[in-house]
């Protein structure tokens, strides 16, 4: 944990001031010295505020992530044995290799895969309990109804690994290299940036409050949240505390024409249910009257070793 600078900017401002009197009269150039100072100091320091970002690195965010000049970089090439507690970066590698071997995979009209592809896939991406579910309700198997297959396939998609050409699906040969074990590190790195700058994880939740807006918010998120949840971080008053002061505003004014879900919740279903799925938190439920609900969350370690923080970019 950082020790956060107790100074707001209006102590910042005080300081100023009080340079600024007593320096009357002073050599000009000592005297903006001493506010150069003053600023480097201010800048340079976490603060709380902030969420534990330093002016500085808050300012750095205009950068695209893992950019030159941005605070948040992310490590290319992880070996794939320490990325096997990411479950969907796990399905769309294992999709990729399917369609890497089957060739070219005709498509349906809306772009999915045809009914004897997912067939064939479904024990790939769903254990006996869910498959037994599914084909309980489901006369006929399309992609949709296989949600985990369905979500890969998008993914891969928007990262234009399987892109559709003259009606069917293919995996660029150009981009076979990526599936070598060697270069899982790099692939990972790849889909989660399309994950999240991308993919409209909105696309999950059809029936709710229109807020995709808020999976953006990741980029400022990740920092106060390898802060705060090293160790178990109640879900409770999660989203206040990770957020930016001067969006979580915004937030609790839409989530005000809801009835059914709180601030936590839609934060939750937006930022931290997708970055488990991504290896990188582990979640504590309790067992509400008809379904679990997450109460805790905290960091892994993968996450420690893919996403790194430059506290002076």
């Amino acid at each position: 944990m950082v020790n956060f600078n107790p100074n707001s900017p209006d102590d910042w401002r005080k300081q100023f001031e009080s340079i600024l009197s007593q320096q009357k009269g002073s050599d000009l150039d000592a005297l903006n010295e001493k506010l150069r100072r003053l600023s480097d100091d201010y800048n340079d320091k976490p603060q709380s505020y902030l969420r534990g970002y330093s002016p500085a690195m808050a300012y750095a965010l205009q950068h695209p992530w893992d950019s030159p000049g941005s605070p948040i970089q992310f490590a290319h090439d992880l070996p794939l044995e320490v990325l096997g507690g990411a479950k969907l970066f796990t399905q769309i590698r294992q999709l990729l290799m399917i369609v890497r071997d089957a060739g070219p995979v005709k498509a349906t009209q809306s772009g999915n895969f045809n009914r004897k592809f997912v067939e064939s896939a479904l024990d790939t991406f769903v254990d006996a309990e869910l498959k037994a579910e599914i084909i309980s309700v489901n006369k006929v198997l399309n992609e949709p109804d296989i949600w985990p297959l369905h979500e890969a396939r998008i993914v891969a998609n928007c990262a234009e690994l399987l892109p559709i050409r003259k009606g069917h699906i293919s995996m660029p040969k150009k981009y076979h290299f990526l599936l070598e074990d060697n270069e899982a590190g790099q692939l990972f790195h790849g889909l989660f940036d399309t994950y999240f700058t991308e993919y409209n994880i909105g696309y999950r939740y059809p029936y709710g409050q229109d807020i995709d807006w808020l999976q953006h918010e990741i980029k400022f998120v990740l920092y106060p949240l390898s802060l705060q949840a090293q160790s178990w971080l109640p879900i409770k008053g999660i989203a206040e505390k990770l957020m930016h002061p001067m969006v979580y505003p915004r937030l609790q004014d839409e989530m005000r024409a809801s009835s059914c879900f709180t601030e936590d919740e839609v934060f939750a279903k937006y930022i931290l249910h997708p970055l488990s799925a991504w290896g990188l938190l582990e979640m504590r439920f309790k067992e509400e009257k008809h379904y679990s609900k997450a109460s805790h969350v905290r960091t892994t370690p993968l996450f420690k070793k893919f996403i790194h923080f430059n506290s002076k970019p």
